[in-house]
């Protein structure tokens, strides 16, 4: 192996100025190309992550929305359960009062047709009763007539 023992400006120099041409010519063809690649695959994932950061707002905000809904619903339902708890117990007690006033009618119709009917028994009884004095005062006279 040769050493090598000196160091040569000139060479050095081409070295450099081959170096500074490489550098340019991969700079134009391959650098420049290669980092627009970069820089628009760079935007690409920004902007893809500000879709991302967008849609999980509106999807929070979506999801906020559906709650609230449900909320809603449920005090709209519990309402309406109150409403018809109400109407059906109102409506019950109407249905007992009027029951109550029928039973009342009824009642008193049935005390009337007793009473009616204790009348003509009583009036019965007393025909009957007078009619049975009038026979027995008449068997009585006959008997009285044939002695």
């Amino acid at each position: 192996m040769e050493k090598i023992e000196y160091f040569n400006v000139v060479s050095f120099i081409y070295a450099i100025f081959v170096f500074g041409i490489l550098y340019g010519l991969l700079n134009r063809f391959c650098f420049k190309p290669l980092f627009a690649v970069m820089e628009q695959r760079k935007r690409l994932v920004e902007d893809k992550q500000a879709q991302a950061r967008s849609s999980q707002q509106e999807v929070r905000r979506l999801i906020q929305e559906q709650e609230q809904t449900l909320k809603n619903a449920k005090r709209e339902a519990q309402s309406l359960l109150n409403q018809t708890v109400t109407a059906s117990r109102h409506t019950a007690e109407q249905i007992l009062a009027s029951a109550k006033h029928e039973a009342a009618i009824v009642k008193h119709d049935a005390i009337e047709a007793l009473e009616a009917e204790r009348r003509e028994a009583a009036e019965k009884l007393r025909e009957d009763a007078y009619e049975m004095a009038r026979t027995i005062a008449a068997k009585i006279t006959e008997h009285g007539k044939g002695q």
